[in-house]
């Protein structure tokens, strides 16, 4: 917006100046007859005068408002503020890529002070997870509810993998448990580790073992009774076994240890027959006729005219039955009513239904009791 000079009528001195919008920068002149009465004597006037140059046209300048400072238009003011935005939001994007791709190339190249990690420290790393521990199988076999002894299952007893611990109550030597009773059978039936010696009935001795004919009158028994197996008592038998001929009795069993109860025998340490084919460490549940039992068998195949190396273990903390065949591990079951005894130990024989039983054909020797459940390690000793 310009300003330019007023056009006036000639002879008109004033000199006014409007907004080419045809606003009034003064106020507005005289009416004409105000200017004719006024004509003459203005004009004498001038020609009275001296005359001067005549001023020249003012160059148009920005209107002031009246403090002196330039009259900006509020469009011109928004427009230029938006101007002075764009341009300060441009800069600033081009100084945050810039700073981006700096920052990338620099992480790139493992710059520790870019990346956040402090020169000379390691970065944390994720804890290792641990791998979950085995746990040993809890499954047990159980009895089956029969009038004979009922056997467990062999995949139960491949499964078992927890031995009784080591009791503190077993007395040691530098070679191992200290048996409460020992017989070598060599040529006698005599205690060698105790005062529990055995008489023999019908047996005789060869090789350094004692030969039993498989009749019930051939055994060998104590005057007493020497491992307590009532409940809380954990005991251990261990015995070299040389079977020659299957059972013949109608148990189809042949027992090398045991020691007699009321009614039963209180533990059986025996071959078992028929389709079981298997070495046992057996125990009734009752003391009763026709009770039912527990029994922990082998794997492994019985053979014929072989030593073999049997050891029952039974543990009052678990409540189980374990039995090792040549020290390993093979049979495992569970009895939680076990029977006490009060009657003699026997070797080559035992008892069910108040009646001898299960006469064993062939040739025991070192049979050893411990009043405690061995360890495995504990049994590798003795074996």
């Amino acid at each position: 917006m310009n300003m330019a000079p007023e056009k006036r009528p000639e002879g008109d001195d004033q000199t006014r100046f409007v907004w080419d919008g045809g606003e009034v920068a003064q106020a507005p002149a005289a009416d004409a007859s105000a200017k004719a009465m006024a004509k003459p004597k203005a004009k004498a006037e001038r020609e009275s005068r001296p005359k001067t140059p005549k001023p020249k046209a003012p160059t148009p300048k920005t209107p002031a408002d009246k403090g002196g400072r330039l009259a900006v238009s509020p469009a011109r003011v928004f427009i230029a503020t938006a101007a002075v935005l764009l341009l300060a939001g441009g800069t600033l994007g081009i100084v945050e890529i810039s700073s981006q791709s700096s920052g990338s190339k620099a992480e790139a190249a493992g710059d520790p002070a870019s990346s956040g990690h402090v020169s000379g420290l390691a970065s944390p790393t994720a804890p290792a997870t641990l791998p979950v521990s085995p746990t040993a199988s809890t499954r047990s076999p159980s009895p089956s509810k029969s009038p004979t002894v009922a056997a467990s299952s062999t995949q139960a007893a491949q499964e078992a993998t927890v031995a009784p611990s080591p009791s503190t109550s077993a007395a040691t030597t530098a070679s191992g448990p200290k048996p409460l009773g020992e017989w070598l059978l060599g040529s006698n039936a005599l205690d060698s580790a105790g005062g529990h010696d055995g008489v023999a009935s019908d047996v005789s001795f060869s090789n350094g073992a004692a030969v039993l004919s498989g009749s019930i009158s051939s055994y060998i028994a104590t005057s007493s009774t020497v491992l307590n197996t009532g409940t809380g008592d954990s005991f251990t038998v261990s015995a070299w076994v040389d079977l020659t001929a299957a059972p013949t009795s109608a148990s189809l069993a042949s027992t090398a240890v045991s020691q007699d109860a009321n009614i039963n025998s209180a533990f059986y340490l025996q071959y078992f027959g028929g389709t079981a084919n298997c070495w046992s460490f057996t125990r009734m549940d009752t003391d009763t006729v026709l009770s039912n039992g527990s029994r922990a068998e082998s794997i492994s195949t019985p053979q014929y005219n072989t030593w073999t190396h049997l050891v029952g273990v039974y543990s009052a903390s678990t409540s189980a039955l374990y039995l090792y065949v040549n020290g390993t591990l093979e049979g495992t079951a569970k009895d939680t009513t076990p029977v006490a005894s009060s009657g003699p130990l026997i070797i080559g024989r035992a008892r069910y239904d108040k009646k001898a039983s299960d006469a064993f054909t062939g040739a025991i020797k070192d049979v050893q009791v411990f009043n405690a459940a061995l360890s495995a390690s504990e049994i590798a000793a003795i074996k």
